[in-house]
């Protein structure tokens, strides 16, 4: 039995993302649709709202072709009205998230060369020098600074957007590398916006709350393909994210393991306070199965895990929310077929057999702009996803590493996530990240693992972690304590080359394995 799997088929609308919107506002046009700071729209205030502004950027997307507008995308209530508009005008959106370092933000400009921009103060300071080349509008000011072209008459070659058109350009993460860029259609985001809702048990009653480095659209745009109510005040430390589950009554809570860990590690958080909470959902890695257990214990909250990457609009699998299997990063979406195969042959392995995970679903990437050299799919439009896992005989998929990022010793794979994930397991352990260094081909491989201890538990150093539950941390040369792990800013995953690039300053202090090492200090090395 090959392990190939589709487990559930819905229909997809083809309609351009904003259609959701506008469709969702004629079928419950007083249904709160978007919460920023307390400050509430209806649906149906917010596809006005949206329909303004389109309407006052036409004249500047007509033309013989769709036309791009770089933006910062916010979690905010203009960064919501923006991005629908801009979608909505017809034009091809170049998303600019704000964490990302300056450098990376410039090459994203340079490489897409956006027709307009459309940024927030932070943004614009960033990239200040490449601001001045190219017509940019303020972020917070937009509808002000496009009133005076309002009134022009509306060029006769403007032509609305389809299901086929591009829609945005998304950069991926860069864990491995430079960032790609993905260009995703309308018919993509739409799939998996109604293929998410489906997937996490959405319904028009529920108060979806995403609590990430940056706001995720997915997530929204899943909230308003069945009319439920999407919350946007951020919150970044347990207090504040409690007070904002119980203020807004939120049912579905989308964060990164460190947030879930803050969650559980708050002794003053009471159940009482989550009453509304059904569902606790997190990205960016598994969340180790004895936190998982112990929020659901403590809270009486069911915790699933998501997957997916920039390829696949953000979204390939969820678990079930209601009957999770901790450890796995889900079942396969509607529509959504899931298989793993052989990394030499291409072929499919039977179930429970290692291999290279592949996708195939209607939320799949249109191609990587300007990268001719890249062919990220396989025969019979499977998307070659670049990690390893395998599909249990129940239909759930084990994710194991990326294949740019696993090393062998003596015949033995390593994986550096499966390592975090033993280490993280362990009751004084917080949070881990594990790299591994060889100088070259011919060098044997070295593991190193860098470790937050857990106050409350207390930690020493590696004997403390050499333990019978623990069977992998043998395999780690070197662990270093350190006050916290540097992650990515996008998606909260560790930053691999960033802890490498500290391990020579690490090294040359000759820590004790005692000492716990400051991260900030290490920067200014």
């Amino acid at each position: 039995m090959t392990q190939t799997q589709r487990l559930k088929t819905i229909d997809i609308p083809e309609i351009p993302i904003s259609d959701l919107l506008s469709a969702t506002a004629a079928r419950s046009p007083g249904a709160i649709s978007v919460i920023d700071r307390g400050c509430a729209l209806t649906y149906e205030e917010l596809n006005a709202r949206v329909e303004e502004l389109a309407q006052a950027m036409r004249p500047l997307v007509a033309g013989s072709r769709r036309k791009r507008i770089g933006l910062t995308w916010t979690p905010t209530l203009d960064g919501v009205i923006t991005y629908y508009s801009v979608l909505r005008s017809g034009a091809v959106m170049v998303g600019l998230m704000p964490p990302k370092p300056s450098a990376e933000l410039t090459r994203a400009v340079e490489e897409t060369q956006p027709d307009f921009l459309i940024l927030d103060e932070a943004t614009r300071e960033k990239i200040s020098d490449l601001a001045l080349r190219f017509t940019t509008f303020n972020l917070a000011t937009l509808s002000q600074e496009l009133s005076g072209r309002s009134n022009q008459s509306l060029p006769s070659i403007w032509i609305p957007p389809i299901s086929d058109d591009p829609a945005v350009l998304a950069f991926t993460s860069g864990t491995t590398g430079p960032s790609k860029c993905v260009r995703l259609t309308h018919k993509s985001i739409v799939a998996n916006a109604v293929m998410v809702a489906s997937g996490h048990r959405m319904e028009s009653q529920s108060v979806v709350f995403v609590n990430m480095p940056i706001m995720n659209p997915l997530h929204m745009n899943a909230a308003v393909s069945v009319g439920a109510s999407f919350v946007i005040d951020p919150a970044y430390e347990s207090g504040a994210i409690a007070e904002r589950l119980e203020r807004y009554k939120v049912t579905h809570f989308y964060g990164i393991p460190a947030l879930f860990g803050q969650l559980g590690n708050d002794p003053s958080l009471v159940a009482e306070r989550l009453e509304t909470v059904k569902y606790f959902s997190c990205g960016s890695k598994a969340l180790a199965p004895q936190l998982s257990t112990a929020l659901e214990q403590r809270f009486g909250v069911k915790v699933f895990q998501g997957y997916g990457q920039t390829e696949t609009a953000y979204h390939s699998h969820v678990d079930d929310p209601d009957n999770p299997v901790h450890g796995s990063v889900g079942l396969s979406l509607p529509n959504t077929d899931t298989r793993v195969v052989d990394v030499a042959t291409r072929e499919s392995l039977p179930i429970g057999s290692i291999g290279e995970v592949e996708i195939r679903g209607p939320q799949l990437m249109d191609c990587y702009m300007n990268r001719p050299d890249l062919e990220p799919f396989a025969k019979g439009g499977w998307f070659m996803t670049g990690y390893i896992g395998y599909l249990s005989a129940d239909g759930h998929l084990f994710v194991i590493d990326r294949l740019v990022d696993i090393g062998y010793r003596n015949g033995i794979v390593i994986s550096p996530s499966e390592l975090e994930r033993q280490l993280e397991a362990h009751l004084g352990v917080k949070e881990a990240g594990v790299v591994l260094e060889a100088a070259d081909v011919s060098t044997p491989l070295s593991v190193i693992a860098f470790v937050v201890p857990n106050e409350a538990q207390g930690l020493a150093a590696k004997p403390a972690l050499s333990s019978a539950d623990l069977q992998y941390v043998d395999a780690c040369d070197e662990i270093y304590l350190i006050d916290r792990i540097p992650r990515l800013p996008i998606n909260g995953k560790v930053d691999r080359k960033t802890l490498l690039t500290h391990l020579p300053a690490v090294r040359s202090e000759n820590f004790n394995q005692t000492d716990i090492i400051s991260i900030a200090n290490l920067y200014r090395k």
